[in-house]
C-alpha cells in the first residue's frame, strides 16, 4: 500500500510525502513489545524504518536475529536506519570518521546483504534552518539522513550539494491517546512533507495490550489518507528521490589488466572489453598491480597483505582502493588515509548480470574486473549490458574511478591540506640535515639588529619607537609602544648581553630602565598596563588594555627576571598590576574603550597562557579538546579550530617555540605551516614566509599566513582596515611579504636549507645601511619596505639568533 512517486513528481501533486520511522531502538529492547508494535504496520503494507545503534548492539542476540529477520523478509517495507551521534555539528573529516565506523558496525550486524544508506542524528544545538551539511557520511555509503529538530513540525527538505538529502523535523504521535493521530490531516497542510517519529521511549511506555491497538489505529489513518490521495507513503530512503533528483546512484568499473605473462587472448580479451566500453560511451579505469591509475590512490590487490600505516602516510595520498576487503565499506582509518572497500569483484561471465542484479539499486559501488569476468565475449558483453541498464532504467551515473573517488568525498580544503602535509605530520620526530650555522655572519646579523636601538633609543626613557623611517638625509620615529612592542625591546636587549653586543654594565643600565617604564593605569577599576605608551615622556596613551600584547610582555619579563640583579625590581613592577582580576572563566579579558570582554579566537591565546603560567597564573590555552585516540583526529580537531580564526602565520606560533619550547599543538601547527611554504616553494620556486608586520604603505599593517579555507587562494593577507581594496586580488599580490623575523624564526626553528635561503634573501635585500633589517621584502616586486623598519623586526631577529648560538633550546 502506498506508492512512491518518482524524482520531480511532487511539484505535480497536491499529495503529501509521509515517512515513518520508529526507534532507536536500544540493545536490550523487548523483541515481544517490538513485534506487537510493527505487526498492524506490516499488516497495512505501510512502510517504515527502524533505527538502532550497530555500535551497541551484540553481534548475536534476540534484538539481532530478529532485526535480521525483519529486513531481510521485508526489503521494500523495513528499512534499517543507522544511528551515528553527533554527526551534523561535525565537520567533513569526522563526518567520514563517524560513518565509516558506524558502516562497519552495522555490516557486522546485518550481513554484506543487507546495505543501510539511511543515516539518523539528532541536530546541532545552534544548527540553523535549511544548514544541514552531512554530505561527508556519503563516502561512508549513506545517501539519506533523518535529522532530528527541537523544534516539533513537518519534516522539510534540507539539502546541500549532491551528496546526502535530510529530512529535518518531525511529528511524534501521541501513543498515550485513542488516536495517536488526532490532526493528521492538519499536519498535512504544513509543507510538502511529513515524517512521523515514534522513539522507543513513547512505545516503551504503553501497556503491551494498548500498544498493538494504538499502533493499528494509527496503520487505519494512514491507509485512509492514503485511499483519499491525501499522502503516499514512503520508506525513509525514498526521500533521496523525493527531495533532490540530484542525489543519484553512483557506480564506476575497474578493469583489472592481465597479469604480466598472461597469454596474449587475455590482452586481447582486455582490449576488447575497454573497446566495447568506449563504444557505448561508458567511462572506466584500468587497475595495474598496485597503481590504480588514479592520482593520490593505491590499490591493495585480492591477495596482497594489508600494507602499514606507513605506506599510506605520503603527501598527497588519500587512501588505497582495497580489493582485499570487498563490500566492507569504506572508512577513514585512524591515520586519517582513506580505505575504500566498497567494492563488488565481479565473477567469470555467467555471474556477472546476476552478481550486480544482487545489489541494492541505492548504493554506490566500484565495480572491479578481473580478467575471469571479461575473458569471453559473453563476460564482456554482460558487463556493458549491465552499467547500460543501470544508467538507462536506475538512473545511475556511471563515471571512471577517479570521479566516482572525488564524487563521493566531501570537498574540505583543510582535510585536503593535512593529507597534503601527511609526511611531515606522520614524522615522530622532524629532525632534518642542518646547514652548519655561520656564527661569524650571525653575529654580525645580530649587532645589525642591535643597530636599530641603539640608533633610536630616547635618552629620556630609554624606549625606543615602535617604527622607523630611515631616509638617505632625514628619519621619521613613530614615537608609540604597545606591550608587545616594549616586550620586544626587552627580547632584544637580553639577547644583546648573550651575544655580547653589549657588556654587563650597559645591559643593567638599559634594562634598569626598561623596568622603570613599565607602565601602570587604572582600567576598569585594576591597576594594569595600557595599550600603548609615548616612548619619549612615559605618558599612558590609551585607557585600553590589551590581553594578547600584554601576555608577551610577561613572557619577557619572566626571562628579565631572571636575572639576579634584576629579580626583585622586575617582581616589584609586575606586581603593581592585578592581571588576576582580568581573568575570567580561564581567560585574560582585554578592556576596550572602557568595556571589558574576552578575547577574540585568535592565534595568541595559547601564547598567552604559557606566558602567563610562568608567573603562576592559570589560563586557557581555547585549544579544543585533543584526547582523541588517534594523531591524525588530533591534527585535524586542532587545525579546524585554527581555521576558524584566520590566517596562520609565524607569530606568534614560533616565538612560543623558542621562548618556551615547542608543545604539542604548537609544534603541529609549525609542522602545517612549514610543510605548506616548503611545497609552494617546491612547486613554483616561490619563498614564502609569512607572519605579520608593518608594512611602508596603506594600509600600514597586516596578518599574513596560510588560510585553511582557501585552496585557491592559500597565502592570503589580512589588513587591519577592512576597507574592501585590501581584499583585492591586486593588493593582495602585491601586498604579500617575506618576513624579515619569520625567516630567523625558521631557521632558528627549523634548520634547512630553505630557511637558510629565506635567511640570505632577508640579508641580500632588506639589510638596510642603517637601523637595522627591512620588515620585509614584497614578494611580486623583491623589494623591501624602503628604509622602514621596526622594533619587532629587529627584536625577534635578535632574539632568534641568541636561541640558535646557545643551540636552539629556551633560555
Amino acid at each position: 500500500m502506498g506508492s512512491l512517486l518518482p524524482a520531480g513528481a511532487l511539484g505535480q501533486t497536491t499529495l503529501t510525502a509521509m515517512f515513518l520511522d520508529i526507534g532507536p531502538v536500544p540493545p536490550d529492547a523487548d523483541v515481544a513489545r517490538l513485534t506487537e508494535a510493527l505487526t498492524p504496520l506490516v499488516q497495512a503494507r505501510i512502510p517504515f524504518g527502524l533505527s538502532f545503534d550497530p555500535g551497541v548492539l551484540p553481534p548475536e542476540g534476540p534484538l539481532t536475529d530478529f532485526l535480521r529477520r525483519l529486513f531481510g523478509e521485508y526489503p521494500g517495507l523495513a528499512e534499517p536506519l543507522i544511528v551515528i551521534d553527533g554527526l551534523v555539528e561535525s565537520k567533513p573529516y569526522f563526518q567520514m570518521r563517524r560513518a565509516g565506523t558506524a558502516r562497519q558496525m552495522a555490516q557486522a550486524v546485518l550481513g554484506p546483504d543487507l546495505w543501510p544508506v539511511t543515516l539518523v542524528s539528532a541536530s546541532a544545538a545552534d544548527q540553523e534552518p535549511g544548514m544541514v551539511d552531512v554530505d561527508a557520511a556519503r563516502l561512508a555509503g549513506f545517501r539519506a539522513g533523518l535529522v532530528a529538530s527541537d523544534a516539533e513540525g513537518a519534516a522539510a527538505p534540507d539539502y546541500s550539494g549532491d551528496r546526502v538529502s535530510c529530512l529535518v523535523g518531525s511529528i511524534t504521535p501521541d501513543l498515550t491517546m485513542a488516536d495517536p493521530l488526532e490532526g493528521f490531516e492538519d499536519w498535512l497542510e504544513d509543507g510538502p512533507a511529513v515524517r512521523l517519529s515514534l522513539p522507543w521511549s513513547e512505545l516503551a511506555a504503553v501497556p503491551t495490550d494498548t500498544l498493538r491497538e494504538r499502533i493499528g489505529t494509527m496503520a487505519a489513518r494512514i491507509t485512509g489518507a492514503i485511499e483519499d490521495l491525501l499522502v503516499f507513503a514512503n520508506l525513509p530512503r525514498d526521500v533521496i528521490l523525493w527531495a533532490a533528483p540530484g542525489n543519484r546512484r553512483r557506480l564506476s568499473l575497474a578493469l583489472i589488466a592481465p597479469p604480466a605473462g598472461a597469454p596474449a587472448a587475455l590482452a586481447d580479451a582486455f582490449a576488447a572489453t575497454a573497446t566495447a566500453l568506449e563504444g557505448e560511451g561508458l567511462p572506466f579505469g584500468r587497475f595495474a598491480g598496485d597503481d590504480a591509475g588514479v592520482a593520490g590512490w593505491a590499490v591493495r590487490q585480492a591477495d596482497a597483505a594489508l600494507p602499514g600505516p606507513d605506506a599510506l602516510a605520503r603527501d598527497g595520498i588519500r587512501g588505497m582502493i582495497d580489493l582485499g576487503a570487498p563490500g566492507a565499506g569504506n572508512l577513514l582509518d585512524q591515520d586519517g588515509a582513506i580505505l575504500f572497500r566498497d567494492v563488488v569483484i565481479l565473477p567469470a561471465e555467467n555471474a556477472v548480470a546476476e552478481r550486480i542484479e544482487r545489489l541494492s539499486p541505492m548504493r554506490d559501488v566500484l565495480l572491479v574486473a578481473p580478467p575471469e569476468a571479461y575473458a569471453t565475449w559473453a563476460g564482456q558483453q554482460a558487463i556493458v549490458a549491465a552499467l547500460k541498464t543501470a544508467t538507462e532504467e536506475g538512473g545511475a551515473v556511471v563515471a571512471a574511478p577517479a570521479d566516482h573517488l572525488a564524487a563521493l568525498m566531501p570537498q574540505d580544503p583543510v582535510y585536503a591540506r593535512f593529507l597534503a602535509s601527511r609526511t611531515a605530520l606522520a614524522a615522530p620526530v622532524l629532525a632534518p640535515a642542518a646547514p652548519a650555522d655561520d656564527r661569524t655572519q650571525l653575529i654580525a646579523d645580530a649587532r645589525r639588529a642591535w643597530s636599530y636601538v641603539t640608533e633610536t633609543t630616547e635618552p629620556a626613557t630609554g624606549l625606543c619607537p615602535s617604527t622607523r623611517l630611515f631616509g638617505p638625509d632625514y628619519s621619521m620615529s613613530y614615537r608609540v609602544l604597545t606591550m608587545w612592542d616594549l616586550a620586544s625591546l626587552i627580547f632584544a636587549t637580553i639577547a644583546a648581553r648573550e651575544i655580547h653586543l653589549i657588556d654587563e654594565p650597559e645591559f643593567l643600565s638599559r634594562a634598569t630602565a626598561l623596568v622603570a617604564a613599565l607602565p601602570v593605569a587604572m582600567i576598569n577599576g585594576h591597576p594594569l598596563p595600557p595599550a600603548e605608551i609615548a616612548t619619549n615622556r612615559l605618558a599612558t596613551l590609551s585607557a585600553d588594555f590589551n590581553a594578547c600584547d600584554t601576555g608577551r610582555l610577561m613572557s619577557a619579563l619572566s626571562a628579565l627576571g631572571r636575572h639576579p640583579a634584576l629579580t626583585a625590581q622586575v617582581a616589584d613592577r609586575v606586581g603593581r598590576w592585578d592581571l588576576a582580576a582580568m581573568i575570567r572563566n580561564g581567560e585574560l579579558e582585554s578592556v576596550t574603550a572602557g568595556r571589558r570582554a574576552p578575547p577574540s579566537l585568535s592565534q595568541c591565546t595559547p601564547y598567552t597562557a604559557r606566558a602567563l603560567g610562568a608567573w603562576g597564573l592559570a589560563a586557557s590555552t581555547r585549544y579544543p579538546d585533543l584526547d582523541a585516540d588517534s594523531w591524525a583526529d588530533r591534527d585535524m580537531a586542532l587545525f579546524y579550530h585554527i581555521a576558524r580564526i584566520g590566517p596562520l602565520g609565524a607569530e606568534p606560533l614560533l616565538m612560543e617555540a623558542v621562548e618556551f619550547g615547542a608543545d604539542g599543538p604548537g609544534d603541529r601547527l609549525a609542522r602545517l605551516l612549514w610543510e605548506a611554504q616548503r611545497q609552494t616553494h617546491a612547486e613554483t620556486g616561490q619563498i614564502v614566509c609569512a607572519s605579520e608586520g608593518p608594512m611602508d604603505r596603506a594600509p600600514w599593517f597586516s596578518y599574513q599566513g596560510l588560510d585553511l579555507n582557501n585552496p585557491d587562494r592559500p597565502w592570503t593577507v589580512v589588513a587591519i582596515d577592512r576597507d574592501p581594496v585590501y581584499a583585492s586580488t591586486t593588493f593582495q599580490n602585491e601586498a604579500r611579504m617575506i618576513s624579515s623575523k619569520a625567516a630567523y624564526l625558521w631557521l632558528a626553528t627549523r634548520p634547512e636549507s630553505l630557511s637558510q635561503a629565506m635567511v640570505d634573501l632577508v640579508r641580500r635585500k632588506a639589510a638596510l645601511p642603517v637601523g637595522g633589517f627591512a620588515s620585509g621584502i614584497y614578494s611580486r616586486s623583491g623589494k623591501p619596505t624602503e628604509g622602514y623598519t621596526d622594533i619587532n623586526t629587529n627584536g625577534v631577529i635578535l632574539q632568534a639568533i641568541a636561541y640558535i648560538l646557545r643551540g636552539r633550546k629556551p633560555a
